[in-house]
């Protein structure tokens, strides 16, 4: 039955949230209506990035965070069904990821920071939220969860596909000619430590258009060290996060970054750990196919926007006869994929799916993911707060 779905989605990197608006029919006929992109504001971005790390009360300050990114997330849903002429009512479920701040499969949980009751309330929408905990239940790593939609929006019978979002950490998706996931995981870090010299060297949240990796030279000693981090030589499947990927692994290399010339040197040979690092995992997999059959590469999440990265990763694949796209070459919007795979995840739980997520986070059965918090229609919806 076809039905409206949004997915809200906020990334590792903790620069906005994305809300994307769909319609689903089924698994082969899901449409992108609209997008929105929410910056959080800079308090509420200190409290994320504070939170994914130790700090003093903790609890405190996660009741208080979570309870305000109910209310962004509720105005930016609620603008974009006004934009679009519809009513609370007319959207069968909100799919809603929260915001990472601890991944720690390995000792049984990971944590969403989120308030899908609250949410559900004050938007009169049913909100799906918890999608990885089931997974982590059955054993699996809870991450990456999106190559079940990039199978659906990009699979192939021509060519084997690799899909690469780069968001504060990698993950690599590997897509079959018979449109089988072949591998699902985290390959290491995206932006997460671009990101984090940006914040404390040059008081910016990244390094836009790639201005300060093209200026660096890269540090080869730094990058080999790097590149020998224990994680990088795990079998898949895995998944990280910034518990592995953190200040800990470059803070002697941010001391010593003091001139603009040392801080571009970091950040070059950041991103070039983060290519090589990836790079490395897409050659391993492209050995299991002979030269003949067709490959791409397909690049989305925010790190596809910065062209240092890009041309880093074009020029590596296009010597291992490796074509490279970005998602919106193929339709699908680079920043906002991530929202809609939730917002498609929302879906296949009103269907009660269950999805096999073994080849990816290597969870022992198939399993509905997700957890409902039903809404009353239009008990809140229509608040001067949350309407106006």
């Amino acid at each position: 039955m076809k039905g409206l779905y949004i997915g809200l989605m906020s990334g590792t990197s903790i620069d906005s949230l994305d809300v994307a608006l769909i319609s689903v029919n089924d698994a082969t006929d899901i449409s992108l209506i609209d997008v929105s992109s929410n910056p959080w504001p800079d308090n509420v971005k200190l409290s994320l990035h504070s939170l994914c790390t130790s700090s003093d009360n903790e609890i405190y300050k996660l009741g208080i965070c979570r309870k305000k990114l109910s209310e962004i997330a509720a105005r930016g849903i609620l603008d974009l069904l006004r934009h679009n002429n519809l009513k609370p009512r007319d959207i069968t479920a909100i799919g809603s990821h929260g915001q990472t701040i601890r991944h720690c499969p390995h000792e049984g949980f990971t944590f969403q920071l989120d308030d899908p009751a609250y949410l559900a309330a004050i938007t009169g929408i049913d909100v799906i939220a918890d999608f990885r905990a089931s997974d982590v239940a059955r054993g699996g790593e809870g991450a990456p969860l999106t190559p079940l939609f990039h199978r659906e929006v990009f699979g192939s019978d021509k060519e084997i596909r690799y899909i690469l979002n780069i968001g504060g950490i990698c993950n690599l998706t590997v897509i079959d000619t018979d449109k089988t996931i072949v591998a699902g995981y985290d390959t290491g870090p995206g932006n997460t430590l671009i990101d984090l010299v940006c914040r404390q060297k040059l008081n910016c949240d990244f390094d836009k258009d790639g201005k300060h990796a093209k200026q660096g030279s890269v540090n080869s000693s730094l990058l080999s060290e790097l590149l020998s981090h224990p994680y990088l030589a795990l079998s898949f499947p895995k998944s990280t996060g910034r518990e592995t990927f953190n200040e800990s692994i470059i803070a002697k290399a941010l001391t010593d970054a003091q001139s603009n010339a040392e801080i571009d040197s970091l950040i070059a040979t950041l991103t070039a750990f983060t290519i090589s690092a990836t790079v490395h995992e897409i050659l391993k997999l492209r050995a299991q196919w002979p030269y003949s059959v067709a490959q791409r590469l397909i690049l989305c999440g925010g790190g596809a926007y910065n062209p240092a990265l890009r041309s880093g990763f074009t020029d590596a694949m296009t010597q291992n006869g490796i074509s490279v796209s970005l998602s919106s070459d193929l339709g699908v919007s680079e920043q906002y994929l991530e929202a809609e795979a939730f917002a498609y995840f929302a879906w296949l739980f009103t269907q009660r799916q269950r999805v096999d997520l073994s080849a990816i986070t290597g969870s022992g059965e198939p399993q509905i993911m997700g957890a409902l918090y039903p809404a009353a229609y239009g008990c809140y919806a229509n608040s001067k707060t949350y309407s106006s």
